[in-house]
């Protein structure tokens, strides 16, 4: 068809740099990046533009540190890799990045983890569980870079 095209997506970044938005694509295989320039309109539609593919699928959660240097997305628990970094070279864009090769982090073991971000000094990333139990406590899980 011409009209269109609906994509399941639970990961959106932010790039500090630039102010550009990103969404990155759950269902599709592989995971699609879109990007849509600042400034955005909060007054009419943006069109995204297709700017990057990750060589796995499934993302459900990701952040760009603090500084901009480093890109972490993550996907549902037991996905091996669980969770990649792509580090951006000083004046390279997100998709520059996405080009490059990325290197697998470690997660925990969790219910249904699906969230991931940077701490506000991009010293680690922190990962946290969705839960169908109510009453369930569920950890907050840090991760120091090395």
């Amino acid at each position: 068809g011409t009209g269109p095209i609906h994509k399941d997506a639970e990961t959106l970044l932010v790039d500090p740099l630039t102010a550009d938005i990103y969404v990155i694509t759950k269902r599709t295989s592989p995971s699609l990046v879109y990007r849509v320039a600042y400034p955005q309109s909060t007054t009419t539609t943006s069109t995204m533009e297709l700017v990057a593919a990750l060589p796995w699928h499934g993302a459900t959660g990701g952040d760009i540190s603090p500084d901009g240097s480093l890109i972490l997305v993550r996907r549902y628990s037991g996905s091996l890799p669980g969770a990649s970094v792509w580090t951006r070279p000083p004046g390279a864009s997100v998709a520059d990045a996405f080009a490059n090769a990325r290197c697998d982090v470690p997660l925990a073991a969790e219910p249904q983890g699906e969230a991931i971000c940077w701490d506000p000094d991009g010293r680690g990333y922190m990962t946290v569980s969705e839960t169908t139990d109510p009453g369930s406590l569920i950890p907050i899980w840090y991760f120091a870079r090395n």
